[in-house]
This record gives C-alpha cells, structure tokens and sequence, in this order.
C-alpha cells in the first residue's frame, strides 16, 4: 500500500487545521488560522517528500546512554566483561526461539493486510459510514 492509497485524516480547531497521513500516523500538515503552513509543506520546487520513516528521538538517546553504560561495564569491571556480553548473547537466543516458536519470520516484519485490518477496526467501533467511505476509495484507487 502507498502513500496514495489511503485518504488523509484532518482535524480542525478555530485557530489550527492539521492533517495526519494514515501512513505512520504521521502529522504532515499544520496550518495556523491565516492559513499559513507551520510544518514543511511539501513544495515540489525544493523537495517533493516528507519524513517517510519518523526517527524516534527518545529511542535513540536512551540507546547511546545503555551503549554508554555497557561500554563503561566491559572497560571497568571483569565480571562485566563476562556477564555483559553473555546477557546479550542470551536476550538475542530467546528473542530467536520466541519468533520461530511463533512462526513469525525472525529477521523481517511479517506482511499485515493493512486495509483489511482498517475495515475491522472501523466495524468494530461501530464507524459503518466511515467504514463504507473507506472501502469506496479503497475500490476507486484499485486498477480495474
């Protein structure tokens, strides 16, 4: 499924107007009540794209900090040398057993029909409307 593919949320208030790309929940467009973009908005002139993939800032940070540590462990202590690596060694072994024990393919995503899960999701919650305007863009955008 592309960017295309799905129709965009948007949301609005007396003083901001956004729009969130279904495509990771992304905020793509925030526009103040003057009507002017707050975010980069897309111009074809310099850049056509936006961040397709969204960096988890927090996520990384505390990467480098446990990184840190455990470089500070292996440097300063002995028993860390040994038990640090060892607890890494053992986390990667379970997280192989646990995918395989599952069926879940170890070193890639498993393939999710995402327009499917929508459609339920929107049937679940009791949102038919909105679940018909879906599949009718869904049928619409598909090659005949």
């Amino acid at each position: 499924m592309t960017e295309q593919d799905c129709p965009w949320l948007s949301l609005s208030s007396g003083e901001l107007t956004a729009r969130i790309n279904p495509m990771g929940a992304q905020l793509s467009v925030l526009r103040d009540a003057q009507e002017r973009d707050l975010l980069w908005n897309g111009d074809p002139a310099i850049w056509t794209g936006r961040a397709p993939i969204l960096f988890p800032i927090v996520g990384a940070l505390g990467f480098c900090g446990i990184f840190a540590i455990l470089i500070f462990v292996l440097l300063t202590h002995d028993i860390g040398r040994i038990a640090g690596p060892s607890w890494v060694i053992i986390g990667l072994c379970g997280y192989l057993i646990y995918r395989r024990n599952k069926g879940l393919p170890v070193f890639r995503s498993r393939k999710i029909d995402w327009q499917t899960q929508q459609v339920a999701i929107l049937r679940d919650a009791g949102e038919l409307e909105m679940m018909d305007e879906y599949i009718a863009r869904i049928r619409a955008k598909s090659p005949k």
